[in-house]
């Protein structure tokens, strides 16, 4: 597998957000810009159909343990559990990601004069500029936003960076990582370029990498590993041909599901359960759960023209369908 190369930037595009595929560790000093522009404290009119099933018009959407946040064509909203308030925190438009650490909402906008990573406090008071998206060579390609012991972490062109919040540094961690996550200091990934369809894990310390599972050579005919996630400490990932789940537990591959041939297509994880999409026999993708304590699978339901977003908030499912609508729907939680 080809390891990390250090490069130099030369050239940033001013698009939307993202990077490239060059191979550097590069280190710049960003200083942390605050700003009150885009925050707001007021509330205004609830979007009522985020608490209805149907069509849902949000681009994003989180959670923790009392409120709801999202966003949509105003900017960002919070709504609480309890009693169904809705009040706008931010006027920042075009916000696509949002992700939750603390008391903060990090999220990704893609305003022409403000390209760039962004957090807000969770009162709508707190407002800063992370970084700018011209940071990298593709910024139209910004995604998979992670906030993980005060780092921040996105993806572009396949390719992982990570923005250090108290010392402002931003740094190349890896150049070929198709699917990643942070866990114990470690990033696993796996690849793209390269397609060894391995999953591996780099020591973000000192950027040494190994294989967790797979064989490490590019197009392999068996061990092919599709998708990964973590719950706790348990690693849980999906293979190709066959398709199946799986959980890794001490170097052994324990199998979930049975070998029926079918497609597992996303792994989400969601209050110590994992769900996936699979087909039902009728040929339409299915939302499945599968709990690790009673070590049972149910299905949650059915995805009508399901396309590739896909969230669960407070018993919900939001998903995109091949028309690119937004549709809500209440999960089965039997």
């Amino acid at each position: 597998m080809q390891k990390i190369i250090l490069i130099l930037i030369c050239t940033l595009s001013f698009s939307l957000f993202g990077c490239s595929k060059n191979n550097n560790s590069q280190v710049n000093n960003i200083s942390t810009a605050s700003t009150k522009s885009g925050s707001t404290n007021s509330s205004s009119q609830a979007d009522t159909n985020t608490l209805n099933e149907g069509e849902w018009k949000g681009n994003d959407i989180v959670e923790d343990d009392n409120f709801i946040y999202y966003s949509n064509k105003d900017g960002i909203r919070k709504i609480d559990k309890k009693t169904g308030s809705d009040k706008l925190i931010s006027k920042q438009k075009e916000v696509y990601e949002l992700a939750l650490s603390g008391e903060y909402i990090y999220f990704l906008s893609g305003q022409e004069d403000n390209i760039g990573v962004f957090r807000i406090d969770k009162e709508g008071k707190k407002f800063s500029k992370m970084f700018d998206g011209n940071m990298v060579p593709y910024p139209n390609q910004i995604k998979k936003l992670k906030v993980v012991n005060d780092k921040i972490y996105i993806s572009s062109a396949m390719v992982v960076y990570s923005f250090d919040i108290p010392s402002g540094q931003f740094k190349l961690v890896n150049n070929d990582a198709d699917e990643y996550d942070i866990h114990n200091d470690y990033m696993y990934y796996i690849d793209h370029g390269q397609r060894t369809f391995t999953i591996y894990k780099e020591n973000l310390a000192d950027m040494k990498t190994e294989i967790v599972l797979g064989k490490g050579l590019s197009m392999p005919q068996s061990d092919i590993y599709d998708n990964f996630l973590f719950i706790g400490d348990d690693l849980y990932y999906t293979t190709r041909y066959p398709y199946g789940l799986f959980r890794y537990d001490n170097g052994k591959s324990i199998p979930i599901t049975n070998n029926d041939g079918k497609m597992i297509e996303e792994l989400i994880a969601y209050k110590g359960n994992v769900y996936y999409i699979t087909f039902g026999d009728n040929n339409v993708e299915k939302l499945m759960r599968y709990c690790p304590k009673d070590n049972t699978i149910s299905q949650v339901v059915e995805l009508k023209n399901y396309s590739n977003y896909i969230r669960i908030v407070n018993g919900y499912v939001y998903y995109s369908t091949e028309s690119h609508k937004k549709i809500r729907t209440k999960m089965n939680e039997k």
